[in-house]
């Protein structure tokens, strides 16, 4: 499957589904936001983040992707809700082929990586689009924390940064 965690108005995972539909191996595209919600956890706060900038709510979203063709019973699922609570109650289906990551924030860059990364395929890409922003400091900061721990994960840097799952020996 492909995930992103972060819709915002949803265009990267319109362009992630149409990369899905184009390879033609019939994989789920999955989207999870708080979709409109608002909360900063406290950790968040103690860490000095912005606050995170809240995007549409789920209806506006659904007919955004709709509105350019996309159905939302198959071509793509949103599970609106904080990571911490719908990745635990609503997974994507595993290997995760591909994910990726606009949370933003410390604790939702922690609670993704620790909840899905069991679920990547080796070989899988989890891109982290605030890992080299400024702003978003708290995002660079639980990736190194998630590095120091996993064997299985490379980082890799140019315009972007991201992680890839390796093949653990031995």
């Amino acid at each position: 499957s492909i995930v992103e965690c972060g819709v915002y108005e949803g265009g990267s995972l319109t362009l992630l589904a149409q990369l899905a539909k184009q390879e033609g191996k019939h994989r789920s595209v999955w989207g999870y936001d708080a979709f409109g919600s608002s909360s900063q956890t406290a950790i968040e706060q103690l860490c000095n983040e912005p606050p995170i900038p809240m995007g549409p709510d789920i209806l506006t979203v659904t007919q955004r992707l709709q509105s350019v063709g996309w159905n939302l019973d198959t071509d793509i699922h949103l599970v609106p809700g904080w990571f911490a609570d719908t990745l635990v109650t609503l997974s994507p289906p595993a290997p995760i082929a591909l994910l990726h990551i606009d949370a933003d924030a410390y604790q939702s860059y922690k609670d993704v990586l620790n909840l899905l990364w069991p679920s990547l395929a080796v070989r899988g890409v989890a891109i982290l689009d605030e890992y080299l922003s400024a702003k978003w400091f708290g995002a660079k900061r639980a990736v190194d924390e998630f590095m120091a721990e996993q064997k299985d994960a490379k980082l890799h840097m140019d315009t972007r940064a991201y992680l890839t799952k390796e093949v653990l020996n031995g």
